[in-house]
């Protein structure tokens, strides 16, 4: 950064400092101020509308205890529950029309027995009904309650006025009354003071302790007892009325999900709360507009102080200027150019200094020029014993990712780049399944052993995968490249070893051959030994055989059974002739056979060995 740049930000950041700092506390309490007076507001509506409905619930309270409070009314009802005479009713009928006259707000008076029954009705259809589960009656049996809340048959909203009736202690029923809540929406409704968004909201809490909206809203003219806040909703100020806590809010959030200022108050003898709210954009404009004006006032100031820094900034670093010309031209490297050293201020120090630097940087640039050639050399004979072996040569790091490889590497494992290989974990790529076939996990690789252990490691016989899929055998070694006692890469250098392993394979095929030729070879000692003996021993039982069939007539049974000894020698024979002969790698001698002689002396040594259960047939 330019010195003028400098001194101009310093000059505007000092003025913008002091310019945001008083526009700031300006504006945080002007916000503050409104932000009280607005709350202070809502408070005021809150109370004024608390005790608008607390005033209509005491009224209507008034107004129920004055009809229960007539005597002649709770003894009619007495004696009706004990015999049960019209009589009776028709009085409490007509005590309940006399009561209703003057109340313009009231729709019908009943009292229920206290097995639920409508006894006594202003509205004569009502009689006869049982509210036995009904809350209001449930309610009623136990005290006066005036929070229950309905819609009639034309959705007109309106509310239960109910309590017990006693005489000398003793429940009799429970006095009924559905009023009208035209007072209570008129004041709801009244956003006198709340400008365009602010309302007045009027909900209870539920069995539940969901916030259930009594009323409609300014935004929701169908919100009565149909709009519901869960409980959950804990940022809803309803709904934290409802869990004990009232406040004055200007985090809130309302049922339309909008933020708002909120005040909460709980009217007295309900379940009701009240809360009176505004949004808070509404609220807050004033403040938007004063912060657009010093938004306005602050850039225009800020305008002028950058003309003024202008200014100064220039005056004070024209001298440096020229300087910085002479500095610009010893970075292209000119450096035969020198400062003005003449100037007797700051400017002249400056000058001598880069004059002073320009004679080290000749000096320096020189021997940089012979040590970068010198490099540059070396890398040369690297990188060409590298390219001229045939072996594969690559480099990992720490993580087991390469760092460099050479074209043999990548011609042995189907590469065309050494982009397809630099910074890929190798093992995964060309060294992740063992001879047998099965995977070879990481931990057990002898490369990344030796990174661990700072060691090299050789393998005689392993597999690398190539590019396209296939595999091939390899011999290996990786050699550790140690740096102040640690490892920093590591060098692997690999074989291909295919048609070495090829020709072990067929030298061992080789050597099973000859082997399986001793054993013929030995075999055929064995059996022509064997055929010499069985011959002698044939000769013995031919020549017996010739005795005895001189010693007996032809045609007799042993004449005949001669003659099929002496066949069957003549077989045993020729077999042990054609053993001499294979024993002995003769030539084989051919002569033709009636095949028809052979099949039948075969089948009759066939019937000997097959069961009787099985028939043999032949046609010859």
């Amino acid at each position: 950064m330019k010195i003028r740049s400098k001194l101009q930000g310093v000059f505007f950041c000092i003025t913008l400092t002091l310019l945001l700092l008083t526009n700031g506390l300006f504006y945080v309490s002007s916000k503050r101020y409104l932000t009280h007076h607005i709350l202070n507001h809502l408070e005021s509506v809150a109370s004024i509308q608390h005790n608008r409905i607390h005033g209509i619930v005491d009224q209507n309270v008034e107004r129920w205890g004055l009809v229960a409070s007539r005597t002649q009314l709770r003894i009619s009802l007495a004696e009706y529950n004990k015999d049960g005479d019209p009589v009776h009713q028709a009085r409490m009928n007509r005590i309940l029309h006399d009561a209703m006259a003057p109340i313009s707000d009231f729709r019908s008076m009943s009292i229920c027995a206290l097995d639920g029954t409508i006894i006594a009705s202003t509205d004569r259809k009502k009689i006869g009904e049982n509210n036995k589960a009904e809350p209001f009656f449930v309610q009623g049996q136990e005290k006066t309650s005036v929070d229950l809340l309905f819609r009639d048959p034309d959705q007109q909203l309106m509310v239960y006025l109910t309590g017990p009736l006693y005489l000398q202690d003793t429940l009799l029923g429970v006095l009924v009354i559905e009023s009208k809540v035209d007072n209570i929406i008129t004041s709801i409704c009244d956003y006198t003071g709340l400008g365009q968004s602010g309302e007045t909201i009027l909900a209870k809490r539920n069995d539940n302790g969901d916030a259930l909206f009594l009323m409609p809203t300014r935004f929701d003219l169908q919100a009565a007892l149909r709009l519901i806040i869960p409980r959950d909703k804990a940022d809803r100020p309803i709904i934290r009325l409802f869990q004990g806590i009232k406040e004055v809010s200007v985090e809130a959030i309302d049922y339309r999900g909008v933020p708002v200022l909120a005040a909460t108050r709980l009217v007295e003898e309900t379940d009701w709360g009240i809360v009176v709210k505004i949004d808070r954009k509404e609220a807050f404009a004033p403040v938007t507009q004063m912060r657009n004006l010093l938004v306005f006032v602050v850039v225009i100031s800020l305008l002028f102080v950058i003309l003024v820094s202008l200014y100064f900034a220039r005056s004070i670093t024209r001298p440096i200027i020229r300087l910085t010309e002479v500095a610009r031209n010893i970075s292209n490297g000119e450096v035969s150019g020198r400062a003005d050293e003449s100037l007797r201020d700051e400017s002249g120090i400056l000058g001598r200094a880069f004059n002073s630097m320009t004679d080290i940087l000749i000096t320096s640039q020189k021997n940089l020029e012979n040590q970068v050639k010198q490099l540059r050399e070396r890398e040369e004979r690297i990188n060409l014993l590298l390219n001229s072996t045939t072996e594969g040569i690559y480099g990992l790091d720490n993580k087991g990712e390469c760092t460099f490889c050479n074209p043999s590497s990548l011609r042995l494992l189907g590469y065309k780049d050494k982009s397809d290989l630099h910074g890929k974990k190798m093992h995964e790529i060309i060294h992740h399944t063992k001879p047998d076939g099965t995977p070879y996990p990481l931990s057990e690789c002898r490369i990344i052993q030796g990174l661990g252990k700072k060691e090299g490691k050789h393998a005689e016989n392993e597999l690398f995968w190539r590019a396209d899929g296939t595999s091939f055998w390899v011999e290996y070694w990786s050699y550790p490249v140690m740096k102040d006692n640690e490892i920093v890469e590591t060098v692997v250098t690999f074989i291909d070893i295919s048609e070495r392993r090829a020709t072990e394979v067929d030298k061992e095929k080789l050597n099973a051959q000859l082997q399986q030729a001793q054993k013929l070879e030995a075999i055929g000692t064995l059996a022509s030994g064997i055929a010499h003996d069985f011959n002698n021993i044939l000769s013995a039982i031919m020549g017996y055989t010739e005795l005895a069939q001189l010693k007996v007539p032809p045609d007799s049974e042993v004449g005949k059974d001669l003659a099929e000894v002496f066949r069957a020698v003549n077989r045993a024979t020729d077999l042990v002739k054609q053993i001499l002969t294979f024993s002995r790698q003769a030539k084989h001698e051919r002569r033709p056979l009636k095949i028809h002689l052979i099949v039948k002396e075969a089948l009759k040594l066939l019937r000997a060995s097959i069961p009787t259960t099985i028939e043999i047939r032949e046609k010859i």
